[in-house]
C-alpha cells in the first residue's frame, strides 16, 4: 500500500508562540484560516506517495544522515507571499539562509533518488507555511505583517520527523512516523 510522505522540522515551541503573536498583533483579519499549531512545521522534503514497505529503508537512512548532523540553530528572517499568476496562495515566514540546513536538504534528496522520489525542480525555499488561500485576496492587507523583521526569533534543531500525510474533505492530517534525534 502507498502511503504520502515528508520529512519536516518541528519548530521550539516558544519560537513558534512568538511567529503567533507577531502574526495575531499585526494580521486581525478574522475571515482567514490560519493552518493550525500542530500543522505548523518546516518541510525539508516532500517525498509524496511511496510503497509502505519503503519506510523502514528511508528511516534508516534518515538515521544515518541524523548521525552526522549536530543539532543546529535556525532563525526566521521575515513574511512572505508565494504567488501563483501574480495571486497570494500562501503566507509564510521564513528562515534564515543556513549551511547546515541546506546540506541536510541535499543529503536527503540524494539519498531519495534511490527510492524512486522525484528531484524537486525548485530551488529549496525554507519557510513555515501560516496560509493557505482558498480564494483571491488583495495583497495590500498584509502590508504591515511583510513589513516586519523577524530574524531575531531564534531555535534549535534537534530532531527530523518523518510525517504520513493523509488528504481528507476537512484537509491534510499529518501523523508523525518517526522522530530521529540529531546527534
Amino acid at each position: 500500500m502507498k502511503i504520502r510522505i515528508f520529512i519536516a522540522i518541528i519548530i521550539e515551541e516558544l519560537a513558534l508562540e512568538k511567529i503567533i503573536e507577531i502574526k495575531n498583533k499585526l494580521f486581525q483579519n478574522k475571515d482567514l484560516k490560519w493552518e493550525p499549531k500542530d500543522k505548523l512545521h518546516i518541510t525539508l522534503k516532500f517525498i509524496g506517495s511511496v510503497e509502505e514497505e519503503e519506510i523502514p529503508k528511508l528511516i534508516a537512512k534518515l538515521k544515518i544522515i541524523a548521525i552526522k548532523t549536530a543539532p543546529f540553530l535556525l532563525s526566521f528572517s521575515k513574511f512572505g507571499l508565494f504567488k501563483r499568476n501574480g495571486i497570494p496562495t500562501i503566507l509564510w515566514a521564513g528562515i534564515t539562509e543556513n549551511e547546515i540546513l541546506s546540506n541536510l536538504h541535499f543529503e536527503i534528496g540524494s539519498i531519495l533518488s534511490n527510492i524512486g522520489s522525484v528531484k524537486e525542480s525548485r530551488n529549496y525555499k525554507p519557510h513555515l507555511t501560516l496560509i493557505r488561500f482558498r480564494k483571491n485576496i488583495q495583497k495590500d492587507i498584509f502590508e504591515n505583517i511583510l513589513e516586519k523583521n523577524i530574524s531575531d526569533i531564534r531555535f534549535k534543531v534537534n530532531e527530523l520527523s518523518l510525517f504520513k500525510s493523509e488528504l481528507k474533505s476537512s484537509g491534510s492530517v499529518y501523523t508523525e512516523i518517526e522522530n530521529i534525534k540529531l546527534k
